[in-house]
């Protein structure tokens, strides 16, 4: 990342995904069914985790409610794209780009209740900014697995 790993963009990165990952869709029903809300106390007090309403009140603050809320309503639902527009994660540069260089899992076959060990190798061309992987098994399983 080109953000300093102290700077304040990088120290409420984390938060504000935790936010999203618990919290956002309260926080956009609560923007559409009251309308004006005055502060960012107001809005996360409607988010019921305790990771979720602090994570909340910590980027919210740092933004302001207005941003906050303009970003809410304008990220098409994806955490990452929101917490650039609140500045809470580093913007990913345009030129990103990161190569597949291979992917495995130990053991090749498992049983139910078995451990895997994934690794995944990748080239950097060019630094990305703040993302995630998804992993997708597939296999004779009757349910649909996948972690991301």
């Amino acid at each position: 990342l080109a953000s300093e790993a102290g700077s304040p963009e990088v120290a409420l990165c984390n938060p504000c995904i935790q936010l999203w990952n618990q919290g956002v869709n309260v926080l956009l029903n609560y923007i559409v069914n009251v309308g004006v809300i005055g502060s960012c106390a107001q809005l996360c007090g409607h988010v019921h985790s305790r990771v979720g309403h602090s994570a909340c009140e910590l980027v919210c603050s740092a933004v302001g409610i207005k941003a906050f809320i303009k970003a809410l309503n304008h990220t098409d639902l994806d955490p990452f794209f929101f917490c650039e527009e609140v500045k809470a994660c580093p913007r990913a540069p345009d030129d990103a780009a990161i190569r597949l260089l291979a992917a495995s899992s130990k053991p090749g076959a498992v049983a139910k209740g078995d451990e895997v060990q994934l690794s995944v190798a990748l080239q950097v061309i060019n630094a990305s900014g703040v993302g995630e992987f998804l992993i997708d098994v597939d296999g004779p399983v009757k349910q649909w697995i996948s972690q991301g």
